[in-house]
Parts: structure tokens; sequence; C-alpha cells
């Protein structure tokens, strides 16, 4: 089939993840400080994140219809933060935690699952963070995380020692 490119507004830019919103635009992000919402014939519009990350490392299309993502900061505090379809950003932060999340997925309870450096944990629809703990032992330096429709989570990572790791 034939390829159509849309440059992004952003030059110098480069992105990471990607999703298909509930408005039908695809969102996307990485190291702009911005998140990026762009149609299928190219019109795009952005929306500054409020924490100013140095990038965003991962988004879904949550069950409330709004886009979450993750966000990697030098300070290495964790956001989770969601997008409404009209631009509006809320950012939760890991109050009680050091570390970041990176991969999110959508699970069987509804809840949006993050895996971060201390363990996953999910996040509710209005923002409760419930840490869940660690790798069962295993220091484990996440790296994303997926619902296989079945009830499970699973998480890849790398634990510097013997390369990456798939758990359940």
């Amino acid at each position: 089939g034939s390829v159509t490119k849309y440059k992004s507004s952003v030059t110098g830019a480069y992105f990471t993840p990607i999703v298909k919103g509930s408005d039908g635009r695809l969102w996307f992000a990485g190291n702009t400080r911005k998140i990026h919402a762009m149609t299928t014939n190219g019109n795009e519009t952005t929306y500054s994140i409020p924490s100013n990350p140095a990038q965003v490392e991962s988004m879904v299309l949550g069950p409330d219809g709004n886009v979450w993502y993750t966000t990697w900061n030098n300070d290495q505090q964790g956001v989770i933060g969601k997008v409404t379809p009209s631009g509006n950003i809320t950012e939760y932060k890991f109050n009680n935690y050091s570390g970041y999340a990176r991969g999110l997925a959508v699970g069987p309870n509804g809840k949006i699952w993050f895996a971060s450096t201390m363990g996953t944990g999910t996040i509710s629809t209005n923002g409760e963070i419930n840490l869940i703990g660690g790798y069962g032992g295993v220091a484990l330096i996440p790296w994303g995380i997926a619902s296989d429709g079945k009830g499970y989570i699973w998480g890849i990572g790398h634990d510097g020692s013997t390369g990456s790791r798939l758990i359940r």
C-alpha cells in the first residue's frame, strides 16, 4: 500500500508511544514536553504537560476514554497523567514512593496497571494509586506491561545480570 507522511510541528523531536484516542485522533509523545494529537489527515494539536517531563514513557487508552501516560524526569519522581479528548491534563504523583512508572496497561478490573521502579501497581480513573509490590524478589528495571485478556498482567524488564525477563 501507499504511505503518507505527516510532519510534527515540533522540530528535532523524537516520539515513542502512540495510541488511538476515543476521539479517533492519534495521540503521541516523546521528548517534547507535550502531548500531541493528530487527525488522520495530518492536523496536529499539542498540549503542554504541567510537570514538564524529560520525556513520556508510555501511553494507553483508559476505560474512561482518556489517554493515560507515564513520564520520566531526571529527579526520578514518578508521574502518571491523563489527558481528556478536549486536552485537559491531570497528573498524579507517587507521593509516598520514589521512582517512576514506565509501562501502562488496562487490566481486567478496569484499573490502569503500571510497571515502575518500585514494582507493579494500579491507578484508578479518579487517580487513586495502589502500589502492589516488587517482582517476586527479582531486582527489575521495568520496560513494559500488558494485560492478556484472561485476568493476568504481564511485565517485561531487565534485571541487570541475566537479561530481560517476562513475569506474570
